[in-house]
């Protein structure tokens, strides 16, 4: 383990606190890429991906668009990118790069469909210029990057010597794979960062890889290991029981998935429980556990509706060919071990654990 102070975070502004400083400085002609990371639930999205304009926080962004300036004090992440995109239009600035770094299947093509949206419900010709211009490439993160704790700063204190309040924690393994679409140029991250950086024409496969085997096993993780009364997730994985379980669970999900050029998904799966296991770390299963229901949608639910094709694919041919036998050793196996973590979600979202102590269930659904 090291300590070191970022130097490269040179300004801070508070978009909430002072929201015309923040526009001035994003709508500056040398800002050339805008990136996000707001979560699943800050896209606002209904069921079938489109907007939803009737949140409240979407509702008023709309209702209190201003035309050529835009939003005053945007509330959303697409209505701020709509108003830096509107006033830089009408700046003559041209356009930038949106480049959303959030853990979802094509996150920047979500980004792109939500925003145009927006868009073209406050300005159609504002959307049809970003449809035309701004560019929305999709991304893949792979960093362990806990919320900051006292065991952290206790850490830092301790180990190194300093004192701070807000100490990012994060584990010595990246991986950023960019999709190669950028409106007005972008920094040569691969020569500065060659081991850790990949540009590409397809994201996909790299995304897919890290959502279902890493995401959706965090995932499934925390409520099985929250239910038997761990609170850390390298406390977790030195179970037997919990570890077994999480082998067990991506060996399944690993199934879902197609070649990756360039990696080894058996050597993958290891380092994934080698880098759950680092002590260092100290995640909690609370922090995995918020927002299940909209987790599991964009981290499993394509795979298994995807798997459950393929096997019923493959049922139908050795009915009809008796001749023919299945190819691949997993061809007619099935997903025990993926239903058995759907099911501690449902028993996690009871409230309490096995001995009727209370758990502190966060998920927009709630109140549902």
């Amino acid at each position: 383990a090291s300590a070191r102070v970022i130097g490269s975070i040179l300004e801070f502004v508070f978009v909430p606190a002072d929201p015309e400083a923040a526009l001035a400085r994003l709508c500056s002609a040398s800002v050339r890429i805008v990136s996000l990371t707001v979560t699943e639930k800050g896209y606002y999205r209904c069921t079938d991906g489109s907007l939803d304009r009737t949140a409240p926080l979407v509702k008023q962004d709309i209702d209190e668009w201003g035309g050529a300036r835009g939003l005053a004090q945007p509330r959303t992440a697409f209505g701020l990118i709509c108003t830096i995109l509107q006033r830089r239009r009408s700046a003559g600035l041209g356009p930038l790069t949106v480049l959303s770094c959030d853990n979802m299947p094509m996150n920047g093509s979500v980004c792109r469909a939500v925003t145009l949206d927006f868009a073209s419900a406050v300005d159609p010709d504002l959307a049809a210029w970003m449809e035309r211009d701004v560019a929305f490439p999709n991304s893949m993160v792979d960093r362990i990057t806990p919320a900051t704790e006292n065991e952290h700063r206790e850490l830092l204190r301790s180990e190194y010597g300093i004192v701070d309040e807000w100490p990012v924690i994060a584990e010595p393994f990246l991986q950023w794979v960019i999709e190669d679409s950028f409106s007005a140029g972008r920094p040569s991250w691969e020569l500065a960062m060659p081991n850790d950086v990949m540009l590409t024409a397809d994201v996909e496969p790299y995304e897919l890889m890290k959502l279902r085997l890493l995401n959706s096993s965090h995932s499934a993780l925390s409520y099985a290991a929250m239910l038997c009364d761990h609170v850390f997730v390298d406390d977790a994985l030195a179970d037997p029981d919990v570890f077994a379980f999480l082998r067990a669970y991506m060996l399944e999900v690993v199934k879902t998935l197609g070649s990756v050029h360039g990696v080894d998904l058996a050597e993958y799966q290891r380092s994934l429980l080698e880098r759950f296991s680092n002590a260092y770390i100290k995640d909690k299963l609370a922090r995995l556990a918020l927002d299940g229901s909209q987790k599991f949608m964009n981290t499993l639910q394509h795979a298994l509706l995807y798997y459950r094709a393929q096997q019923e694919l493959v049922c139908e041919v050795l009915a009809k060919s008796s001749w023919v036998a299945p190819a691949h050793k997993h061809a007619k196996e099935g997903t025990d071990i993926v239903a058995l973590a759907l099911a501690a979600f449902m028993r996690y979202a009871a409230g309490t654990d096995a001995s009727g102590e209370p758990l502190e269930l966060v998920d927009p659904l709630t109140d549902a």
